[in-house]
């Protein structure tokens, strides 16, 4: 009757290890996260925005960013999105050819100190310009004339071509600006404009960069020494809107690839979101022409994003840099470049990656009291649920932002720290039952052995 007893008792304990063990998730809390930062919002705000610094595009663990949250003051999750900036409306560029005249002027150089007189139509347009007072010989090409008058909005930048005797140009000009032709302010003194061979490749910079708005009219002071190179073109870029999420730069140094002396990779550290990418070459007169391509994570395949020629050269003592390469919107966090001609170009230093980086938007409803925590850096949370807040949507479809305010960001600090950004090793489940049922299984086999050796080994006078 024991036997029977410790059997059923053995099979009830192997029953309930057997029993599928219900996972239970507790709520998350700030402190689950590596890193915090507070958020002090302003009187009356309910829906706050905020560019993520880059110590949250640095801790993140998910490439979406999606471990991070927002806890109002009770410790309370509330609901957030996290925008790309062309969807907050960041900078796009309007082209506009603009109208030009030469202006003839004397052999010395021209300054701030002129005036110009101009022939106009009907409608007010410029139809030649000229220095005034200056008459008869001597006279030559000293400048062009731009009337921006048309333009609705300040350019940034001019782009330029010209045509001269040659294929070679080299030339410093300035920029000037005005609105009565006869009061002058500086915008560019000694910009370099170049169109070189050098090989196969063409070596060209022909845009000047207006650091403050114009007046109508913009003043080009052409290089003496270039008076047979002329004008032919002249274009305003225009952004269409302000840039609200100013771009940041990062320089990573780049290490030899593993395998390949003609590539390099680099660990930017974080998901950022990439859109342009330069090298700043270890020798100075370096020229490579190569490729860029990047993944998101260590053992993927890697993705061609540009391909272009880069340079860093000193020519009669101008120094000719090539443009950032643009390269769209990436969150890739490794990169690598293929020297795509292995000539020693690029001498025996490594280059330095140049990343320039926007930072994403956070969004989020301003439901219970300030200050708002905002927690990041975790291995096992995913993504918030938007479906669950129509609140939200509400926030996605809002474009022109009039009820968003900017909310202030502190500095960071540590909530659990690194060990949150660690992905946890699972409970060997499967180990503990096998090892229970092990265990179970011997102690059963002990409780028979036993009953067996008492029914052969009964006491004297059974």
């Amino acid at each position: 009757m024991r036997s029977i007893v410790t059997i059923r008792l053995c099979g009830l304990v192997l029953f309930f290890v057997l029993l599928p063990i219900p996972a239970v998730s507790a709520p998350l809390k700030a402190a689950d996260f590596a890193y915090g930062i507070r958020l002090d919002p302003v009187t009356g705000g309910a829906v706050y925005r905020l560019y993520l610094p880059e110590a949250v595009h640095r801790s993140v663990v998910r490439q979406d960013l999606g471990d991070l949250r927002v806890f109002n003051e009770r410790g309370e999750i509330i609901p957030h999105i996290l925008r790309r900036p062309e969807e907050s409306g960041l900078m796009e560029t309007d082209v506009l050819a603009l109208p030009f005249f030469p202006v003839d002027g004397p052999e010395k150089e021209m300054g701030v100190g002129f005036s110009i007189d101009i022939t106009t139509d009907a409608k007010g347009a410029v139809l030649n310009a000229r220095t005034r007072g200056v008459t008869g010989d001597g006279l030559e090409k000293a400048a062009y004339l731009i009337d921006a008058g048309k333009l609705d909005r300040p350019p940034d930048r001019l782009r330029l071509d010209w045509q001269g005797p040659d294929d070679s140009f080299v030339g410093k000009v300035s920029l000037l600006s005005s609105d009565d032709l006869d009061h002058w302010r500086m915008l560019a003194s000694g910009v370099t404009l170049a169109a070189l061979r050098h090989g196969k490749h063409l070596l060209r910079r022909d845009t000047i960069f207006i650091p403050e708005p114009p007046g109508r009219f913009i003043t080009i002071l052409w290089p003496r020494n270039a008076r047979e190179t002329i004008l032919t073109r002249v274009e305003a870029l225009v952004p269409k809107a302000s840039t609200t999420a100013p771009r940041r730069h990062l320089k990573v140094p780049f290490s030899v690839a593993a395998g390949d002396s003609g590539a390099y990779v680099a660990d930017l550290g974080g998901f950022f979101l990439v859109d342009r990418l330069n090298l700043l070459f270890g020798e100075p007169n370096s020229l490579t022409a190569g490729r860029f391509c990047s993944r998101s994570d260590t053992h993927g395949a890697w993705q061609q994003r540009f391909e272009g020629l880069f340079y860093d050269l000193s020519i009669d003592g101008t120094r000719f840099v090539n443009d950032a390469a643009v390269v769209g919107s990436v969150m890739d966090r490794w990169w690598r470049f293929e020297a795509v001609s292995r000539n020693g170009g690029m001498g025996e230093r490594p280059p330095v990656l140049s990343v320039g980086w926007v930072p994403m938007e956070l969004v989020f409803l301003a439901r219970g009291d300030g200050p708002f925590t905002l927690a990041y850096g975790h291995a096992a949370v995913a993504p918030f649920d938007l479906d669950r807040h129509p609140l939200v949507h509400l926030l996605m479809r809002e474009k022109n932002d009039v009820l968003i305010r900017q909310i202030a960001a502190g500095p960071p600090f540590s909530l659990q720290g690194e060990s949150a950004r660690v992905p946890k090793k699972p409970f060997p489940w499967k180990k503990w039952i096998l090892w229970g049922v092990l265990s179970i299984s011997v102690v059963l086999l002990g409780v028979m052995a036993r009953g067996l050796y008492r029914q052969m080994n009964p006491p004297p006078g059974s």
